[in-house]
């Protein structure tokens, strides 16, 4: 029989995960723990955390790359919950970032989400 782990040993192991980060690896394992724990609040859809989590794995992203992954969550998550605003706003936030330097990849993900957004409306 397999027991799927509850919402708050999930967290629990996710804070596990981000303090062995912060205390024996580096600042990109520490980023990765905290965006993994964001993904986990949005699968939860505990939009609130996931947004103020989100916000600290931006914070602690260097490169565009790291912080495009952050956008295009927050995006999708903006997405799922229909809220325009932020949808657009969030593009912008990724617009400016791609013009730093994104790769084709990504490029091509804002195209698609901006899609989305227009058949959503």
């Amino acid at each position: 029989m397999n027991i799927e782990p509850t919402f708050e040993e999930e967290l629990r192991k996710a804070d596990e995960k981000i303090k062995d980060a912060e205390e024996n690896l580096g600042d990109v394992e520490v980023r990765d723990a905290i965006f993994e724990k964001a993904a986990l609040y949005q699968k939860y859809k505990d939009n609130e955390n996931a947004v103020k989590t989100y916000e600290l794995a931006l914070k602690k992203s260097v490169g565009v790359s790291k912080k495009l992954e952050v956008q295009f969550a927050l995006l999708h998550m903006y997405l799922e919950a229909r809220d325009l605003d932020k949808i657009k706003e969030a593009i912008e936030k990724c617009k400016k970032l791609l013009e730093e330097g994104g790769d084709w990849e990504r490029k091509n993900k804002l195209k698609v989400s901006r899609t989305l957004k227009r058949l959503k409306s």
